[in-house]
């Protein structure tokens, strides 16, 4: 190969990795708390139901792009404060259980209770 098709192939391969290094280390979603909150609820104590042996993921926002922070076993009790906007993910407490004392988000279709 003669010098000016080293060095293309060079910088190709170059590129390529750094672009690959950028997509490997882009950040997850940062934790958000309760600031993603649009409806605040009464403070309702609600329970995970996810089936006997599985858990609800507590996450740091609002969505499945937030990191978790923990998991919630079946039957576990949860103080939800507040809901996003499509009242689709709480944001409250866990109020029993390894993770207890947590503050995180969980999606609806791991809870079961009455909403205040």
């Amino acid at each position: 190969m003669n010098k000016l098709k080293k060095r293309a192939v060079a910088l190709t391969i170059a590129g390529a990795a750094a672009a690959g290094c950028m997509v490997a280390t882009a950040p997850a979603a940062s934790a958000v708390g309760s600031s993603a909150c649009y409806q605040d609820i009464n403070n309702s104590l609600l329970h995970v139901d996810v089936g006997s042996g599985n858990v609800a993921n507590l996450r740091n926002g609002p969505s499945t792009n937030y990191s978790v922070k923990g998991r919630v076993g079946n039957g576990k009790g949860f103080y939800a404060f507040c809901a996003n906007k499509a009242f689709t993910w709480y944001y409250g407490e866990v109020k029993s259980g390894a993770n207890d004392g947590k503050r995180g988000w969980i999606y609806y279709k791991g809870l079961r209770g009455n909403i205040n």
